[in-house]
C-alpha cells in the first residue's frame, strides 16, 4: 500500500481549494492552503509537502506559474490546474511543474498525477545530487592534477611518484587529497603569482 500524500493547495479561490481537498479526502493530508505565491513559498518551507496542487491563476505567480519552491522554500513538485486556453508549457521552464491538468478534474485525474509527480520529482532530485557529486569530483580531480604537476616540476618526479607523494602527505596530515592539493596550489601562487 502506498503512503498517504501530504499536499499544499495554492489558490485564491475557496471553491477550488475545497474541491481539491475533497478530491484528496481518502486519507491524504491537506497541510495548508495558500491564497498567493508568497504564502505558498512560506507554507512549502514550513510544512514540507509532498506535492503542491495549484490554480494556474494564483496571485503573485509568474505568468500563471507559481514562483513556488524558490528562495529557500521546500522543493516539491507542482501540479497546475487551469482552463487550458493559453497554457504554454515553455512558460514553465525552470519551475517544478510536473503536470498541467485542464478543468474539470476529479480524484481519478488528480491522484495518479500527484503520485507520479512525487515519484518523478524524487528521481530528478537524485539525478541533481548525483550530478553535483560528479561535478565536485571532477573539480577535485583537476586540482589534484595541477598539484601533481607542480610536484613533478619542482621535485623532478614522474607522475606516479608525484601522486604517491601527494597521498603520503595526505595520510601523514590526516587530510583529504584535495585539501593537500589546494595547499600546494596556494603555495605555488604565493611563490609565483600569476598576472604580475
Amino acid at each position: 500500500m502506498t503512503s498517504p500524500l501530504r499536499l499544499l493547495i495554492a489558490s485564491a479561490d475557496p471553491r477550488f481549494a475545497e474541491h481539491i481537498r475533497t478530491c484528496f479526502a481518502g486519507g491524504h493530508q491537506v497541510m495548508g492552503v495558500a491564497a498567493d505565491a508568497r504564502t505558498m513559498n512560506t507554507l512549502s518551507h514550513d510544512l514540507t509537502p509532498d506535492v503542491i496542487v495549484s490554480d494556474d491563476r494564483l496571485p503573485g505567480s509568474d505568468e500563471g506559474v507559481p514562483v513556488g519552491c524558490q528562495n529557500g522554500a521546500h522543493p516539491a513538485p507542482v501540479i497546475l490546474i487551469g482552463q487550458g486556453r493559453d497554457a504554454e508549457p515553455t512558460d514553465w521552464a525552470g519551475h517544478p511543474v510536473f503536470c498541467y491538468l485542464v478543468e474539470p478534474v476529479g480524484p481519478k485525474d488528480l491522484y495518479p498525477a500527484a503520485r507520479l509527480a512525487v515519484i518523478r520529482f524524487a528521481e530528478l532530485e537524485a539525478l541533481h545530487l548525483e550530478s553535483e557529486v560528479l561535478r565536485t569530483a571532477l573539480h577535485d580531480r583537476k586540482l589534484i592534477e595541477r598539484a601533481k604537476g607542480i610536484i613533478m616540476r619542482e621535485a623532478n618526479l614522474c607522475e606516479d611518484e608525484a601522486f604517491r607523494r601527494l597521498q603520503a602527505m595526505a595520510r601523514a596530515s590526516s587530510r583529504k587529497l584535495v585539501e593537500i592539493a589546494m595547499s600546494i596550489l596556494t603555495a605555488e601562487e604565493a611563490c609565483h603569482p600569476t598576472g604580475h
